[in-house]
């Protein structure tokens, strides 16, 4: 399959391009910043330059992913980082809640934001907003993007290093049933999840939970 991977330089973005590299796709990583990702050009992945916060970031994804059977995202956000960062890449994905630039779509998100708020109990839902703040609002924004149109959002509990257990999954956010708090996943674990949804069916429009067994 013809992957696209959405911030491929972050953390989670290239567990993203080297697992699905690893899985024998052919990978279009789009980050801002070309030159950091010379790793992953030589794994094999085409790279090209995106700033979902730019004018005509739009359309420039839509030239660039011409013919992707399913776009993948790790775009995430820093403490300090750019406001909005989020809500501008869900945005550019998905038309502005219309219509998926790649149809098949799977987005990154946070247990207890949005959706999920209930799911991930009330402690934690209360964390959330202390320690996020403007950031959770950012997610809970993406969410109502994407979601809408059509794209799959996979909402994870606290992120790891780490290898990939092999053992992790997804369920359905109303069937998901956490303790007071959540437990901790690897961003590999999240992103074989993650690209097990974007090749195969199934969850569209649908809030997902990454679990780790």
């Amino acid at each position: 399959m013809d992957i696209t991977v959405l911030a491929a330089s972050g953390p989670t973005g290239r567990q993203l391009t080297t697992q699905a590299l690893d899985r024998g796709h052919r990978v279009l990583a789009l980050v801002r910043n070309p030159g950091a990702v010379e790793d992953l050009r030589r794994r094999g992945a085409e790279v090209a330059e995106l700033d979902v916060t730019a004018n005509g970031a739009a359309g420039t994804l839509g030239r660039l992913a011409t013919g992707s059977d399913a776009l993948v995202s790790g775009l995430g956000t820093a403490r300090g980082g750019r406001p909005g960062i989020l809500a501008a890449g869900a945005g550019v994905v998905s038309g502005n809640g219309t219509a998926l630039v790649v149809p098949r779509t799977v987005w990154l998100s946070a247990l207890g934001s949005g959706r999920s708020r209930g799911a991930a109990g009330p402690v934690w839902s209360t964390a959330m907003k202390l320690m996020l703040r403007s950031e959770l609002t950012d997610k809970e924004a993406a969410d109502e993007l994407v979601l809408p149109a059509g794209a799959v959002s996979v909402h994870a509990p606290i992120l790891k290093d780490g290898e990939a257990s092999g053992t992790a999954r997804t369920v359905p956010v109303a069937a998901y049933r956490g303790g007071v708090l959540p437990g901790r996943i690897s961003r590999a674990d999240v992103a074989a999840v993650m690209l097990d949804l974007a090749t195969g069916d199934g969850h569209a429009g649908e809030v997902v939970v990454a679990a780790a067994r």
